[in-house]
This record gives structure tokens, sequence and C-alpha cells, in this order.
């Protein structure tokens, strides 16, 4: 049997809160509901390269997916939003674009063989940003896609 948390005692990291009110005793306080998360990200983003395929998927050593495809082939906007970064990264990642797609939802796309955007540009849902290469550190042409909900890192694939 699972033990009750002492309203207003520290919690344990993880350890989930009920919304449900406990009886409160003498000097408790009553016990509110848990805030509110950010809004997740839409349940399907557009896929950032058509007719490509997952060759990395997410885990733990690989917070992101890699979609492979032939070089120059289109990579898009995965939402609507605003370019934030678009240009080169000394971090491994090469050619790479960041787009705010506002409520804490960012998507970024590393190893960019070409940039069809710069920083400060709305673009919208499926507008090409760029083209597939293997710029930074890389093995083949693929495009390294990251979706960040809420500065957390999440599988690309929950959202497609």
């Amino acid at each position: 049997p699972a033990a009750t948390p002492t309203p207003g005692a520290p919690q344990a990291q993880g350890a989930v809160r009920s919304p449900t009110p406990t009886p409160a005793g003498p000097g408790d306080q009553p016990m509110s509901p848990p805030a509110a998360s950010p809004s997740p990200a839409p349940a399907t983003l557009t896929w950032p390269v058509p007719g490509g395929e997952v060759s990395q998927p997410f885990h733990a050593g690989h917070l992101a997916v890699d979609v492979a495809a032939a070089e120059g082939s289109p990579v898009v906007a995965a939402d609507g939003g605003v370019v934030t970064w678009a240009g080169w990264r000394d971090n491994g990642g090469g050619l790479v674009v960041s787009i705010d797609h506002g409520n804490g939802i960012v998507t970024v796309y590393n190893h960019l063989g070409s940039i069809a955007v710069a920083a400060g540009q709305p673009v919208a849902r499926a507008q090409q940003i760029g083209g597939v290469g293997c710029t930074g550190i890389c093995t083949g042409p693929h495009v390294h896609y990251e979706v960040i909900v809420g500065g957390v890192s999440v599988n690309p694939l929950r959202h497609h």
C-alpha cells in the first residue's frame, strides 16, 4: 500500500500529489490542485523531411530523431512560427535552423546542407526552410530534428 503524503510536507522528487483535497486536520491547510502545465505541442506537426525516414530514434543519449533523405531534399517547418536561429553552430550541429512556434514549443533542424530562411523571419507550416545535408559532425545526409516543449526535449514522434 502506498503511503498518503501529509499535506504541506516535502514531497520526494517525482512524487505526484493528488488534485483531490484530503480532509484537513487541525492546523492543516487545504490542498490546492496542481498548477497548470505549459500547453503541449500540437498532436500533429508536419514531418520535417517529406519522404524522409528515421535513421536514429530518440533515446536518453540522443534527444532528437535523425531523419535520413537524399542530399538537398527539402526541409520544411513543422509548424508556423518565427525563426530564432539560422546559421552555423559550433556545437556539431553545422548549419542549423531553430523556430519558435509559441506556447513554449521550439523545433530545431541540424546538419542542413542549405538554409532558405533568416533569423527573425516568420514561417508558415510546411514552408521550406532549407535542404538536407551533412554539415557539422555528421556521418551521412540527414536532419537531426528536435522538438522542445517548455524547455524540455521530447520525442518528436509523439507529435507526428
